[in-house]
Formats: C-alpha cells, sequence, structure tokens
C-alpha cells in the first residue's frame, strides 16, 4: 500500500511537473501568440526588434494590450494588420496624430488577393492599395515578397521603399503627426532581423521619437479581469504556492499513511473488534424487543437433542419482561441439564 501511494504521488507530480514545462515553452516560444507579434520569438514573431529598440539608452518601449487605449504622445506601432481594417485604426489613433505622434502600418502578409483589384484608404489618407498576382512559392516563415504595394499616391507621401511593381513602404505627414504604411511585413520579423536584416527601411519607418507603444490588442491580446491577473497585481504568487504545497500535501497524506505500521494486533483485540462488530450489526439489524425471540429461534435450529425443552425455554422467555434476566434463567436451566447428562 506505502509502495503503490508513492508511487501515485510520483506519477502526479511527474505530470504536473510536464504540463507547466510545455506550456513554458509554448508561452517562451510565442507560438501561442499570432504572426508578427512582439510576444513570439520564434521566425514569425517581431519581438526582435521590441528588444532591440528597448535596448536603445533614450527611448521608451513598451506593449499596449489595452482595446480602448488612445494614445497620444510618441510613435504607435500596429504589427500584421488587414487591409480592410487599415482605415478605421487609423481613424481611431486621430488624437494622437492631431498631437504630433506618429502612426505606423504594417500589413499581414497577403499571398492571395483580387489581381489587379484596388482599395481605396481614403481622400484624407490620399493612397490605394492595389493587388498583384497570387504567389505560387510557399514558405514556413513570413512571405518574403507581397502581393500587395501603394498606387495613387498623394504629392505628400514619401516613398521609403520600392518594389517590384510599386511603393511598398512611404510616410507622409497628417495632421501635426505623421502616418507610415508598408504593405511587406518581412523585415520587421525575427527571422529577417536575424539573417537578413534591412536597418536603413526599419530605421526609417519607426523613426526618431523618445517613445514607442507596440499594440497588441488588435491580435486578440486583452487584458482581461480574472485570478491570474489580481495574483500578478498584487504579487500574491507566495500565497498561490502555499494553497499549490498544501494540496499536494493533503493529496500525500491521503495516498501514503504518515504512521507506520506497527505489526500484527494482538488475537484478543482482533476477537474483541469482531464481538463489538458483531453486536452492532445486530442492533442495527434486530430490534431490542425481539432478541430473545431471535435467539431462542436460531437456538431450536441448532439444539439437536435439546430442542424437546422447546417449550420449557419458551416458557421461561415468556414469563419474563427482561430479556436479560430470561436469558440468564434459559442459559442456567439448560446448563444444569447438560451438567446431569454429562455427569
Amino acid at each position: 500500500m506505502k509502495g503503490s501511494g508513492a508511487a501515485l504521488f510520483a506519477a502526479l507530480a511527474i505530470f504536473i511537473a510536464g504540463i507547466l514545462a510545455v506550456i513554458q515553452v509554448r508561452f517562451e516560444t510565442g507560438d501561442v501568440y499570432p504572426p508578427l507579434s512582439t510576444f513570439r520569438s520564434d521566425p514569425l514573431g517581431s519581438r526582435v526588434l521590441y528588444e532591440s529598440l528597448r535596448s536603445l539608452p533614450g527611448v521608451n518601449v513598451q506593449r499596449s494590450i489595452d482595446a480602448d487605449l488612445k494614445p497620444s504622445y510618441g510613435a504607435f506601432v500596429l504589427l500584421g494588420i488587414r487591409i480592410w481594417d487599415v482605415t478605421a485604426r487609423i481613424e481611431r489613433l486621430a488624437p494622437l496624430l492631431a498631437a504630433g505622434g506618429r502612426v505606423i502600418v504594417v500589413l499581414l502578409p497577403e499571398t492571395s488577393g483580387p489581381n489587379n483589384g484596388a482599395t481605396d484608404l481614403g481622400k484624407k489618407i490620399g493612397a490605394k492599395f492595389r493587388f498583384g498576382p497570387k504567389l505560387t512559392a510557399k514558405r514556413d516563415g513570413v512571405p518574403k515578397d507581397t502581393i500587395v504595394w501603394m498606387s495613387e499616391l498623394d504629392p505628400a507621401w514619401k516613398v521609403i521603399k520600392s518594389g517590384e511593381h510599386g511603393p511598398v513602404a512611404a510616410e507622409r505627414a497628417l495632421d501635426q503627426g505623421s502616418l507610415v504604411i508598408a504593405t511587406e511585413s518581412y523585415p520587421f520579423s525575427n527571422e529577417a532581423l536575424a539573417l537578413d536584416r534591412d536597418a536603413p527601411l526599419v530605421a526609417s519607418v519607426m523613426g526618431d521619437l523618445p517613445s514607442i507603444t507596440f499594440d497588441e490588442s488588435h491580435h486578440g491580446i486583452r487584458e482581461t479581469p480574472g485570478v491570474a491577473l489580481l495574483v500578478r497585481k498584487y504579487r500574491l504568487h507566495a500565497i498561490v504556492a502555499a494553497f499549490a504545497a498544501t494540496a499536494l500535501l493533503f493529496i500525500w497524506s491521503v495516498a501514503i499513511p504518515f504512521a507506520a505500521p506497527t505489526g500484527e494486533l494482538p488475537a484478543s483485540v482482533v476477537a474483541s473488534d469482531a464481538s463489538r462488530s458483531f453486536a452492532r450489526l445486530l442492533e442495527r439489524h434486530i430490534p431490542l424487543r425481539d432478541v430473545l425471540s431471535v435467539s431462542i429461534e436460531e437456538w431450536r435450529k441448532t439444539a439437536g437433542q435439546e430442542e424437546t425443552r422447546f417449550n420449557e425455554v419458551q416458557a421461561i422467555a415468556q414469563s419474563s419482561r427482561d430479556p436479560v434476566g430470561a436469558y440468564q434463567a434459559i442459559k442456567a436451566a439448560l446448563d444444569s441439564t447438560r451438567n446431569r447428562r454429562s455427569s
């Protein structure tokens, strides 16, 4: 029993440790997050860009997971935006542009779309997205090429980089701030920054403002109220660890008795326990007033030659209202008969 309990506890501990290790690896690599998320450290993410900018002196770099955040200064970066969502995102950030901030929009890679089709960003932005033919080459990371480029740009636009069909990154002044749109997202990925970096493009897109905020809420990453948030906010990790340790100790105490066996019990103790158990069983199933009559019936089944005295035993039982006294009288009568026979 002790060995099986120890094995159960060890198996449970190994299972929990394995689950925690898998969760830790998934969150360290960040592959639970969408492409171009700054939480991802694999080739599809943009964590290298985030960490590189954070290491620069005099630059305040942060993430935002608040969908209702309305920044009022610095640069606000949107990595991995779908084409149809660009205009709405820029309009929502109008206060930042009015305050002299910088809005940076990097599109999510598009590998297919309506050939020669176009998406108008509106008169205020003064640009269109145009689609080229579908990409046939496939790769595991972020696509190096894009089928989307910018066209019909207003004179206010300044082209930062041009591709095969037209501009893939451009900047313009808007209100009191500046707007940057890049249709090519590969240069901002971890893979590109590690193996094929385009530092001048990244530097031109990011600008020189001392504050940069990377938005993660458009990836569906939100900070919602919950137990985990309260634990982090109020630093209750020690209390949670104490509860977990208490739970493990409880499981251990159930599986493995702390008191070691002291050997076999004496036969008298075993017999006493058996007698008490039998007495409790009788008390539970036979009413007190029927104990004597039931006992007489059971005696009659095994009485043998003494069955001839059944009427005498029955008369003794009926003559007394005290079951114990009647039992003792019946026992004395039967014992006297047995003694005369033996003599």
